[in-house]
């Protein structure tokens, strides 16, 4: 079932075959909205996939004998160019979601542990596990937190894999105030980059996208030096990319 692999702050709308008439608001905030069935046919989806991201191939998109997933991506782009009439030229990449990898939380247990919010709206912010953790300096280690806690790995290796990086950052509090520091002058580049992607962007969106090239080598240069006093930190630096010269 879908409802597992959701949480309450995805996003507002989704798009499920049947009646393109039935419209709906679930308990967690989305709205539902029923659409042509034969867009999530195999066939169709597969020439709406292909179509769109110019391929004769899915398959190195990871989904070779992936029906579902197929239809899903398909009746999904039908949806937004058809019937939303939006430009999508700014999807140019597509990923297969691995349900296993992750422990499916859904939307009952998420609201009894008080993972994302507290039960009684009268509570503190701070009263769920979400508001007890988040130390964040950006909207997008919020999201991510939010999703990290909503979606818990379920393999061991990505586990340690995670606590490496967070066991370097306890073992360097300096270099994690740095970068703190440096992280809080870069605003919110995932809606930045989607703005200016679907051509909705702005100068301050551009100005922003600046601001945040510029941070680059100042947060690569603190994983260096953190990276001389813990080898955990080698493996952070290699995953910053390098900042455009011209930027």
């Amino acid at each position: 079932p879908l409802t597992p692999s959701l949480s309450p702050s995805d996003g507002e709308r989704v798009a499920k075959p049947g009646e393109g008439s039935v419209t709906s608001r679930s308990n967690f905030g989305w709205v539902v909205s029923g659409y042509d069935d034969w867009t999530f046919a195999p066939e169709t989806a597969v020439f709406t996939v292909r179509e769109h991201f110019k391929v004769a191939s899915l398959d190195g998109f990871g989904l070779k004998d992936r029906t579902a997933a197929v239809g899903a991506a398909g009746g999904a782009l039908h949806y937004l160019t058809q019937n939303l009439r939006r430009d999508v030229k700014h999807l140019t990449r597509i990923s297969f979601y691995q349900r296993s990898d992750f422990l499916a939380l859904d939307y009952t247990t998420l609201r009894h542990l008080e993972i994302l919010e507290p039960q009684h709206h009268d509570a503190p912010r701070n009263a769920s596990l979400y508001g007890a953790l988040n130390r964040t300096v950006t909207p997008m280690g919020a999201r991510l937190l939010r999703q990290w806690l909503s979606q818990p790995l379920a393999k061991v290796e990505p586990i340690r894999q995670r606590q490496d990086a967070v066991q370097t950052f306890i073992e360097n509090s300096f270099g994690l105030d740095a970068f703190r520091q440096q992280l809080a002058k870069v605003r919110d580049l995932e809606r930045t980059l989607g703005r200016l992607s679907s051509g909705s962007g702005n100068a301050r969106d551009l100005v922003a996208l600046r601001m945040a090239l510029e941070q680059i080598p100042e947060l690569k240069q603190i994983l260096d030096s953190m990276g001389r006093a813990s080898p955990r930190a080698e493996s952070l630096v290699d995953d910053v990319p390098t900042a455009p010269e011209d930027a």
